[in-house]
């Protein structure tokens, strides 16, 4: 599948990681475990809105492009969740 975001300047690029965090941050909200994860990637977000806004260019996105986004975001908290539990088992 390919991603279905179209578009001219920086800001695609910043729109496609905006949806990818704002989709990230929901699948994190899904568990009470992620709740930090969340938090960290809800400062991130702003960051890049901050940017977005001031950046040039076009952005267009279809229904398959945002699925596409949400499968990455599950596997992206997926990780980190992983990465977090690997930090506390070798601190034991």
């Amino acid at each position: 599948m390919s991603m279905h975001i179209s578009g001219s300047g920086e800001k695609v690029v910043l729109y496609e990681r905006i949806k990818f965090l704002e989709i990230a941050i929901e699948v994190a909200n899904e568990d009470e475990e992620s709740e930090a994860i969340a938090s960290k990637l809800e400062a991130e977000l702003q960051q890049y809105k901050d940017r977005y806004e001031s950046a040039d260019g076009s952005v267009l996105m279809d229904a398959s492009g945002k699925f596409e986004l949400k499968m990455r975001a599950k596997m992206y908290i997926q990780m980190i969740r992983d990465s977090s539990a690997q930090k506390t088992e070798n601190r034991t």
